[in-house]
């Protein structure tokens, strides 16, 4: 996927697991508009995304994670 690229940066209130964070991963990478999901090494409640603002918005990305069930919020966009 070559999109126009913006990055967000979404804090998840708990550190996940390595299978939560490879799912939420997923999950959200079959997004349209979503290019690039990166969870921090350091920290287990980070998550990078690439993504095309035009086709996802921010908010809606953060929507997909908190219907997962996991309490987040939007820290940069």
């Amino acid at each position: 996927m070559d999109y126009p690229k913006a990055h967000v940066v979404v804090h998840l209130a708990d550190p996940l697991s390595d299978g939560e964070v490879d799912d939420l991963q997923r999950t959200l990478e079959r997004l349209a508009g979503v290019a690039r999901v990166e969870a921090s090494m350091r920290l287990a409640r980070l998550l990078v995304i690439d993504h095309d603002p035009s086709i996802v918005s921010a908010v809606s990305i953060l929507t997909s994670v908190t219907r997962r069930g996991y309490a987040a919020q939007l820290i940069a966009r």
